[in-house]
This record gives structure tokens, C-alpha cells and sequence, in this order.
């Protein structure tokens, strides 16, 4: 496990994370990431307003995709794929400009993680 876990602490380094829910990932391997590097889709505000989502929900991503994309994932069983096969940059990629704007003006794009997972954010 620590050696996963070291390689995969190395392979994030610096660069942006792009995924759904990533607390749990971080959480999973025990290792934090800068939350200015971090592209997670769970918590975009853009998407939250669009869905009416109230603060403390989290969306899934099956809603996310179908709501946002009109494409179906999940749809009837569980494929652990869906969730790697670039469906989570996909949502990304679709505001990928207004999400780097954001960043670029020194605002926070994103609602914060639970509280109970900050420390995975540095």
C-alpha cells in the first residue's frame, strides 16, 4: 500500500485533478493535494445552480451527466469504468473557460468538501 500510495502522491504532483467526489480517492490513499489543483465536478457551483442543488447535496454523477450531457451511465448496474472513462472531464471540458476563469480571478469555483475531508486539501 505505501508504495502505491507514494507513486500515486507523485504522480499528482503539481498537475490538476480532474474528477467526481475526489475526497474519497485522497481519502482511500491517505495523501492531500492542492485544492487550487483540483477539478471536481461534485462541486462546480456553475452545475449546482444549473441543477438547483441546495448546499450541503452532493450530486451524483449520473445525475450530473444526464442533466448536463443527456448521456446515460449506470444505467441499470454499476461499470467501474463510467467513472474513469473521462466522463467526469467531459463535464469538465464543458466549462472548462469558465471554470479557469474563475480561477484565474482569484475566486473559488467550487463548494467546499465535507468538513470531515478537508485535511486531503492543502
Amino acid at each position: 500500500f505505501a508504495t502505491v500510495q507514494r507513486r500515486v502522491a507523485d504522480c499528482l504532483g503539481d498537475n490538476i485533478v480532474i474528477g467526481h467526489q475526489l475526497w474519497f480517492d485522497f481519502a482511500m490513499l491517505n495523501i492531500s493535494h492542492r485544492a487550487i489543483d483540483t477539478r471536481d465536478v461534485a462541486l462546480f457551483l456553475p452545475f449546482r445552480t444549473a441543477l438547483g442543488a441546495p448546499a450541503d447535496e452532493i450530486i451524483p454523477l449520473q445525475t450530473l451527466v444526464w442533466r448536463l450531457m443527456r448521456h446515460r451511465i449506470n444505467a441499470g448496474y454499476q461499470h467501474p469504468l463510467d467513472h474513469t472513462d473521462g466522463i467526469s472531464v467531459d463535464l469538465y471540458r464543458s466549462h472548462q473557460d469558465e471554470w479557469e476563469s474563475f480561477i484565474r480571478d482569484g475566486l473559488w469555483a467550487c463548494a467546499l468538501p465535507p468538513p470531515a475531508y478537508a485535511r486531503f486539501f492543502l
